[in-house]
């Protein structure tokens, strides 16, 4: 398995905190985003999160939302079908 353990100094986030973000949006509409994000004269983009959820196996936060622990587990080789 790949772990990977993401810090930041700053303050950190919450996922309520996000309606810039894809991820802070319902999975049905996957855009709503975009138009906080121009109203608000960002960038185009906020799929980050979405993006590493999809790649990651588990994603464990901290509290207080300014580290992360990616792990994506890798098949075992010994039971390749090869």
């Amino acid at each position: 398995m790949l772990v990977y353990r993401i810090t930041d100094p700053g303050m950190g986030f919450r996922f309520d905190d996000l309606p810039h973000a894809a991820i802070g949006h319902q999975a049905d509409d996957a855009i709503a985003h975009m138009q906080v994000r121009d109203a608000q004269g960002m960038r185009v983009g906020g799929f980050g999160l979405v993006i590493v959820r999809a790649i990651a196996d588990e994603l464990i936060y901290n509290e207080r939302g300014n580290e992360v622990t990616f792990v994506k587990y890798l098949r075992d080789p010994a039971a390749s079908s090869s």
